[in-house]
């Protein structure tokens, strides 16, 4: 009996796009997406500072 068999139990999928509310807005979890591959829609937060163009 194996116990390292891959192919058993529900396949892991990743999400394309994850959407979530201001309280996500911290640049810890942005990095954490943007390094899985996941776009992101998070608003901004009115005091945070825009990054890029």
């Amino acid at each position: 009996m194996r116990s390292s068999d891959k192919s058993r139990g529900r396949p892991r999928i990743r999400p394309l796009r994850s959407v979530g509310d201001k309280g996500y807005t911290g640049r810890r979890i942005r990095n954490y997406l943007h390094r899985r591959g996941i776009r992101l829609t998070i608003p901004r937060l009115s005091n945070e500072l825009r990054r890029g163009s």
